[in-house]
């Protein structure tokens, strides 16, 4: 009997994870289109396209990088986020930004590394990387959970409610 109730669990969760999808933004500027009349010696701008109506800035100063979100009147900013979460000195967000949508095709989370230098490496050569899951709430964006690893990430999108957290902003 136990062994039907793990397999019927794992199915469960198998299916919970194939129902949600995952779209990612690259912030390279391979793919964003670089805003040149705000861009100079210690400022990058970078346009990227987004999802659900979002368009995607990456602002880049003095080695510090973040990402704002836009979309009709509402401005999604995430420098003072990416600042209080870097664990490292010079945080700046990493390279994509991940989309996470619940089976109604509903975005429920964003996701993003945190890149920092170490502050104990005299080379600042090494990296330390915070991945971030936030939700949008209203006008204002919310740090739900953070980690190390990206599947600790994805194991909490797992267990949290899976309802669109956008409705409010339509």
């Amino acid at each position: 009997m136990k062994l039907f109730l793990i397999l019927v669990f794992i199915l469960c969760l198998g299916t919970a994870f194939a129902n949600n999808s995952v779209m990612t933004t690259s912030l390279s500027t391979e793919v964003c289109t670089i805003d040149q009349a705000k861009t100079d010696e210690n400022t990058l701008l970078s346009l990227c396209p987004g999802q659900d109506g979002y368009t995607v800035e990456y602002q880049v100063y003095d080695l510090r990088g973040w990402i704002v979100l836009k979309k009709k009147d509402i401005t999604l900013d995430t420098y003072d986020l990416v600042m209080a979460n870097g664990n490292g000195e010079l945080p700046y967000v990493g390279d994509s930004l991940d989309w996470h949508y619940n089976e109604q095709n509903q975005l429920v989370a964003l996701v993003f590394p945190i890149h920092a230098t170490d502050p104990q490496d005299p080379t600042k050569e090494n990296l330390i990387t915070v991945w971030v899951a936030v939700q949008i709430k209203g006008a204002k964006l919310v740090v739900i959970g953070k980690s190390s690893t990206y599947q600790d990430i994805q194991a909490l999108l797992l267990v949290l409610p899976r309802t669109n957290l956008t409705k409010d902003n339509m």
